[in-house]
């Protein structure tokens, strides 16, 4: 008679073994052969914790965040004990856009494993996602004292200490971060992105760019096969042009993208969108709807990418994000078109030599002033800008400014990412307080409404109780009502502000700016130029206070601007969606034609 007990072990032992086979898929990435295996397993047994635990993290790796928390949920009922599961089902909650409940199972993690550092890192982004940057950087600190080499928990301090303006802080924890991991391109990216935010000599801003590259990109970019131009391209066929973003979605790139989709001539582009979005949005559904093909690759690798790219065969691949987050620079890097792009996204030069052109504009890059300052070739077009102007369900019209409106003093105003606020900008504009009686300062962002924040910000001024300090507006309409009561904006320096400077004039706000000597200090020149209201724009830092404090004695100039400011922006190339896009698309076909005719790729000056 056989043994029960025995037969049970011998079935226990085979699962087991299935199970550390899938996990050693899962590891190397093979995930359709790791998720048969999961899914062969629960067949066997509904009730294995661990594997209904790791095929929701695989779920989730893939895209799917809904199944991820469904099949964790019920492995954390089997097993409540799990931090590690507590972790991850947070984890997936984070992805679907569920902060608050993510932050419990965070908690909960911890509570079962007080020592977890991994749930005190996710922790801590989730906090920061909340705009609760005193209890995030706790959070991080927390897991860097029970991981000194935590490069992710130093990386992502530093995005903490970025936010909150924090610039010195930020930079040492990023050097950290990439001391510990050498491999670490992102948390690298992240520290160039920072490097825009200082005021730093630009030839040093550039030997850092090409420090990234060196290490992570050019070793790459010489082992990877030559792109095949394919001789000459038959003429009659559309240019295919693919535009690679993480940013698909509720962000500001969007919006200037959307005109390129909206206007582009269909008989002569096609248009291949390739997204790194991993939280997808309304917006994200509608440029998917509005391109040709849509492709995800956001769970792809950079090698399996660029093997895409190749089938689609695309004639020129446009990078859109640069240094910024969820960058795919190690895909260019690969080189997997013939013309490579980077436009709209970045502020500065990729540093790499697989990246062909920079696109930008005569203002925002004079001719021969900042040619050496980019490994790319700089292409010049009309304008480096197209806002897609809301309609006013989201952006009514405001009637007057509040200083004619009876409110005592003028207010100002910045609606920037605090990370651009630096120190010596903060005291300019406490300068401009003090020159103006009785005026205020609004500054609205993301992470505003910390209380270690504001505490920061306001030690910048003689008077702090003159400064008021907003968080973020969900709602949109009411962002845009913000401007309703503002009655000038100052502009960053030297990060101009891009989106909110269009804003603001969209919404009858003017803005003063000051104009540097790079890219990053110039898209304000560039922007209030197309406008015309170049009196807006300061060479110095007094003179950009003499303006700010002269417009802000002048009532009338500032009701005459609100009425006029929409006019404007219609009558400017920044309104202008279509010739814009037969702009872009002229140029992007004239640097594919010499690739056609030469079968070679043109060389970065």
């Amino acid at each position: 008679m056989s043994d029960p007990a025995a037969a049970d072990d011998a079935d226990e032992q085979k699962i087991e073994q299935t199970m550390r086979a899938a996990l050693a898929d899962h590891a190397a990435g093979r995930f359709a052969a790791a998720r048969d295996t999961y899914q062969q397993i629960l067949i066997k047994n509904p009730n294995h914790a661990r594997a209904l635990h790791s095929l929701g993290v695989l779920e989730k790796t893939l895209g799917d965040a809904e199944r991820a928390v469904d099949l964790i949920s019920r492995a954390i009922a089997l097993q409540p004990q799990a931090a590690e599961f507590h972790n991850n089902v947070g984890d997936a909650l984070m992805a679907l856009g569920r902060t608050d409940e993510a932050v419990a199972a965070f908690e909960r993690a911890i509570a079962v494993s007080p020592e977890y550092f991994k749930a005190f890192n996710n922790l801590g982004l989730a906090r920061l996602r909340q705009g609760r940057i005193s209890e995030a950087s706790a959070a991080l600190l927390k897991a860097i004292a029970l991981k000194p080499d935590y490069s992710r928990a130093l990386a992502n301090l530093a995005g903490v200490f970025t936010q909150s303006g924090r610039h010195a802080e930020a930079l040492e924890c990023y050097r950290r971060a990439v001391q510990f991991d050498g491999k670490y391109a992102s948390a690298h990216s992240s520290m160039l992105m920072l490097l825009n935010y200082m005021d730093l000599e630009p030839q040093q801003v550039f030997a850092a760019h090409r420090e990234w590259a060196l290490r992570y990109a050019e070793p790459v970019t010489a082992s990877a096969a030559k792109a095949q131009a394919g001789g000459a391209r038959d003429a009659g066929r559309p240019l295919r042009i693919g535009y690679v973003s993480g940013d698909f979605s509720s962000h500001a790139v969007a919006g200037f993208f959307m005109p390129v989709l909206n206007y582009r001539d269909r008989q002569r582009v096609h248009v291949t969108c390739y997204s790194n979005v991993a939280q997808p949005d309304e917006f994200t559904r509608e440029i998917a709807c509005r391109c040709d093909v849509w492709r995800e690759i956001v769970n792809v690798s950079d090698d399996d990418a660029a093997e895409m790219v190749r089938r689609d065969g695309i004639d020129v691949l446009v990078d859109l994000a640069g240094h910024s987050a969820k960058n795919r620079l190690l895909l260019f890097a690969r080189k997997p078109a013939p013309i490579q792009v980077t436009w709209l996204g970045y502020p500065n030069t990729t540093g790499m030599s697989a990246i062909d052109f920079f696109l930008t504009d005569a203002l925002a890059d004079p001719p021969g002033v900042t040619e050496s300052l980019h490994t790319e070739k700089l292409i010049r077009l009309r304008t480096n800008w197209c806002y897609a102007a809301p309609g006013p369900e989201l952006a009514p019209e405001v009637a007057s400014p509040p200083a004619s409106r009876g409110a005592r003093g003028v207010t100002f105003g910045s609606f920037n990412n605090l990370a651009k606020l630096t120190p010596r900008w903060l005291r300019l504009w406490s300068q401009i307080l003090d020159a103006v009686p009785d005026s205020r300062l609004l500054i609205k962002s993301n992470v505003s409404g910390d209380a270690q924040v504001q505490e920061y910000v306001r030690s910048h001024f003689a008077d702090p109780n003159r400064i008021t300090l907003l968080g973020r507006d969900n709602d949109f309409r009411r962002h845009f009502e913000r401007y309703g009561e503002v009655d000038i904006m100052l502009d960053p320096y030297p990060y101009h502000g891009t989106t909110m400077t269009c804003e603001a004039m969209w919404m009858g706000v003017p803005v003063v700016v000051m104009a540097g000597q790079t890219h990053v200090s110039r898209v304000g020149v560039s922007l209030l130029t197309s406008v015309g209201l170049t009196e807006l724009i300061a060479k110095t830092p007094e003179e950009y206070v003499q303006i700010a404090t002269m417009l802000a004695r002048d009532v009338p100039r500032l009701v005459s601007l609100l009425q006029t400011m929409r006019q404007r922006m219609r009558a400017s190339p920044l309104l202008d969606g279509e010739g814009f896009a037969r702009d872009l698309e002229a140029v992007l076909r004239g640097l594919a034609v010499p690739a056609e005719r030469s079968g070679e790729t043109p060389k970065p000056q």
